[in-house]
């Protein structure tokens, strides 16, 4: 468990549970945290990162050429990952007070941030509602989507006017905006304060927002692409239920572009479970009851083979310590587990947790989360936790030998994060286990130290 930052004046550092502020960027493999808040500047976004999740590094911040809604309140901020062309790439869009809603990008390095020019994509002419719940996305196409309530003309207050870029993302080095373009596929009564958007096949991507209502009671969805057709709109849930006044008791995640989990929280400590296969939804699977506080979010993430649903929990809830940080694992062959696992316990008052939106290479689960009590201040937390350690891509066991030299991937002992590859050591030992046919090799590196290693972390010199 890591302190990202401290010292905030804003309740919501971590957002909400539909959108990301916490990324894992695959060719540098460290962890990003994106956030904002109303105790610096009203338009800066700031961001840290971290090898470990434990120990963070603050990174260059960025100044938008308007602030950020609500005091920069960090619902109204969302962030997307995507590897382009062997370059971590981030696209942070942002809802405005302006009001204005912008997209900014980014790329990353294992140490440095360097951010582009925010592109402005559409000004209104009325007040704008907050929380909007931003949430960019970046297609299998690399075309830049942004889901929000922004109003383009000045006639979409507080409804669903998500937006596309002209032109696709697809050059490592740059990417110079095209035309934005908004449509509206549903109009609320009130105002929509949570959204997610997650990519499908051929391009297209799936918008999911509440319905709006005061207090929500549903989540709807719509399928979108770059032609400029406004998507049809439905609800995910067969019924309608009372969920939080801020409509955060939701989320969703993409195991696959066809195999969408969203779950929303019911009441108490129920949730339902729907599956989305690119078409159409169907009723998930039973989620075993866990009270958690209502409207701190509801986290699902995915490392593409399971699923973790995560809530934080109450003094009602099992286990009863404080606010602790509770997950259920869900698999296709077993469904969801039968009891939670508690990740965080303690006294600490938890309050809107999110999840890590990209897992590819990172071998391990990541949560960002506020913790304090009004009036603050407040703290910006993370934490992981080991799915499944680096898979061995194993030569036969004669490939390497006793004193040759080698290079060899340093990892982090918990999360498998890679801490620094082509260190040179030299092979002191080689064994291969009856339970495990892989080879591991014992090397000594350059200071003395000796760890062992399995093939897929060591090489021969000049391999």
């Amino acid at each position: 468990m890591g302190i990202v930052a401290n010292g905030l004046t804003g309740a919501n550092a971590s957002g909400n549970s539909q959108h990301y502020h916490l990324i894992y960027a695959q060719n540098s493999a460290v962890w990003w945290t994106f956030w904002c808040d109303a105790g610096g500047a009203y338009s800066t976004i700031s961001c840290a990162y971290s090898p470990d999740l434990t120990t963070w590094t603050r990174a260059t911040t960025i100044a938008l050429p308007h602030n950020i809604a609500g005091s920069a309140d960090a619902r109204n901020l969302g962030v997307w990952y995507a590897s382009i062309a062997g370059v971590d790439v981030v696209h942070v869009a942002a809802a405005s007070s302006f009001p204005a809603l912008m997209d900014t990008r980014a790329t990353l390095t294992a140490t440095a941030i360097t951010w582009g020019t925010p592109s402005e994509i559409a000004v209104a002419t009325t007040n704008y509602a907050t929380p909007d719940g931003t949430a960019p996305c970046v297609a299998s196409d690399g075309g830049i989507f942004v889901n929000s309530g922004l109003p383009d003309t000045g006639t979409h207050y507080g409804n669903e006017v998500p937006s596309f870029n002209a032109t696709a993302d697809t050059v490592a080095a740059s990417w110079t905006p095209g035309a934005w373009t908004s449509v509206k596929p549903f109009s609320a009564s009130n105002v929509i304060g949570t959204r997610a958007t997650l990519p499908l096949a051929s391009g297209k991507v799936l918008l999911l927002y509440d319905d709006g209502n005061t207090p929500p009671e549903n989540v709807h969805w719509g399928i979108m692409d770059r032609s400029g057709s406004t998507p049809a709109d439905a609800a995910v849930f067969a019924s309608s239920v009372n969920m939080a006044s801020n409509g955060n008791d939701w989320g969703a995640v993409a195991l696959s572009v066809t195999d969408i989990h969203c779950v929303r929280r019911t009441g108490g400590g129920t949730y339902e479970h729907m599956r989305f296969n690119g078409t159409a939804w169907a009723t998930g699977n039973s989620i075993p009851t866990q009270q958690s506080v209502v409207g701190s979010g509801v986290a699902l993430l995915s490392d593409g083979v399971s699923v973790w649903l995560v809530v934080i929990g109450n003094a009602s809830g099992n286990p009863t310590s404080g606010n602790p940080v509770v997950s259920l694992r869900w698999t296709a062959v077993n469904g969801w587990a039968n009891a939670w696992t508690a990740l965080a316990l303690g006294s600490a008052t938890r309050t809107g947790i999110s999840a890590c939106q990209n897992l590819t290479g990172a071998y391990a689960a990541a949560l960002l989360w506020t913790e304090g009590a009004a009036p603050g201040p407040y703290t910006l937390m993370a934490q992981g936790w080991v799915l499944t350690p680096p898979p061995p891509a194993p030569p036969l066991i004669g490939a390497l030998r006793h004193g040759q030299a080698v290079l060899v991937t340093l990892r982090h002992p918990i999360t498998h994060a890679v801490l620094a590859r082509n260190v040179a050591a030299t092979v002191a030992q080689v064994k291969q286990a009856t339970y495990d046919p892989a080879p591991h090799y014992l090397c000594q590196l350059g200071d003395g130290t000796q760890q062992w290693f399995t093939a897929v972390d060591v090489r021969a010199t000049g391999s």
